[in-house]
């Protein structure tokens, strides 16, 4: 079972049918993820996006440092004068200004939440990719077992029918049964070339489609209770985790929309020099005080109080909404490992059915239509185990994600 301290990552179990087996080095999720990293547009496009907000979180903490000015006029009334300036200044009471480096903290966590996010999702998608590779080629390695055995049926159905022994009918059904499979197998041929073609956009790699696989994340045994993960995701969820640092944030500008009813003190030292006529040095040191008065403060103070009230409420769903995905892919998992159990026995019965069915065909107890549907049975079962291995894994997956495991 996963310990409270281990990832999702470090306990990877083959997905049986879903894993393809070769000597060769397989093309795995994590070398698939490694490739994504390095190739995918959408990727580099939200690491950018990161990027800026750690650079706003940055000037947040620059706010209350001092500034430097240099200016330069030139002035002609009467005379050409050239003046030069320098002043550094130092806010001494700035509310705004101290509310602004404040926000410095919560901006810096929600840029490192988003940047696990951004891993999350393209984890995500490699995942899907692959699943899609992998449903589509073990579909048709079920459908070319399929059209091989009512092949089979077929021709011995024609030699029957050439020793006065079978009926056109029984030709008929078995033909149109073959038929129906080639024409699925080429319409699973179609969806395999897509999925190659989408993982060749995500990685930039060419998949060995024998040899993709996905070290899937599997449940060892049974999950932990529902309580352990409810608790797990309250803390490490990343949308949980931004929603409060948007609260946070808003709470802050609300307090920043407020201080700009708030007089202004700012220490200086400037010095200027003119040159020309008449020539002069002036250097000062002092205090400056500034209250501002402006009607539009009142609105901005009223759309602040707004956007907090949105900010709290997106918050509250936020927490709803991921204790609801926790109960559902908990659930969802339970049931889907059960039902994989439960679908590999139904292929062993599968197999043994078609056994049957054709021996008892062959002896003239069973019916062409009965070998028809036991193949046919065997195919469904092969393929929906496939999908719910990968159904199991993606719910997993999702599920740890859902805690803040991040790949």
């Amino acid at each position: 079972m996963l310990g409270h301290a281990r990832t999702m990552w470090t306990t990877l179990l083959p997905l049986g049918l879903i894993v393809a087996s070769s000597a060769l080095p397989a093309q795995t999720f994590p070398e698939a993820l490694a490739a994504a990293r390095r190739n995918d547009p959408i990727y580099a496009q939200r690491q950018g996006e990161v990027q800026l907000e750690r650079l706003q979180a940055r000037q947040a903490k620059l706010a209350y440092l001092p500034g430097v000015g240099i200016g330069y006029r030139e002035s002609d009334i009467g005379n050409t004068a050239w003046t030069t300036e320098a002043t550094l200044s130092q806010p001494i009471f700035d509310y705004d200004r101290w509310q602004q480096l404040r926000q410095g903290r919560p901006l810096s966590q929600r840029a490192d939440a988003n940047a696990r996010e951004v891993e999350q999702d393209l984890a995500r998608r490699v995942f899907q990719s692959m699943a899609n590779v992998i449903l589509a080629r073990e579909t048709l390695r079920a459908l070319g077992v399929q059209v091989q055995n009512l092949e089979g049926q077929t021709a011995r159905a024609k030699r029957m029918r050439e020793l006065g022994q079978g009926t056109v009918t029984e030709i008929s059904d078995f033909e149109v049964r073959l038929a129906a499979a080639r024409a699925n197998q080429l319409k699973t041929s179609s969806d395999l070339h897509s999925a190659e073609r989408a993982f060749i956009l995500l990685t930039g790699i060419e998949p060995q489609v024998d040899k993709v696989n996905v070290d899937a994340v599997f449940p060892q045994g049974p999950l932990q209770q529902r309580e352990w993960y409810r608790e797990q995701v309250q803390r490490g969820n990343l949308t949980v985790e931004r929603a409060r640092r948007n609260v946070e944030l808003a709470e802050i500008n609300l307090k920043r929309a407020r201080a700009e009813y708030l007089p202004k003190v700012t220490g200086f030292v400037s010095y200027g020099k003119t040159e020309g006529f008449p020539a002069a040095d002036d250097a000062r040191v002092g205090v400056s005080l500034a209250v501002p008065l402006n009607s539009g403060y009142l609105l901005s103070s009223t759309r602040a109080g707004v956007e907090l009230r949105r900010a709290r409420d997106a918050s509250r769903y936020a927490e709803e909404f991921v204790n609801n995905e926790t109960e559902r892919l908990h659930a969802q998992v339970s049931a889907v490992q059960r039902e994989v159990a439960i679908r590999e026995q139904v292929i062993d019965n599968a197999k043994l059915a078609v056994e049957g069915n054709l021996k008892g065909y062959q002896g003239g107890i069973r019916s062409n239509i009965d070998v028809v549907t036991a193949i046919q049975n065997l195919t469904d079962a092969e393929v929906a185990l496939v999908s719910s291995r990968l159904t199991l894994a993606s719910s997993f997956l999702n599920l740890e994600i859902l805690r803040g495991v991040t790949p």
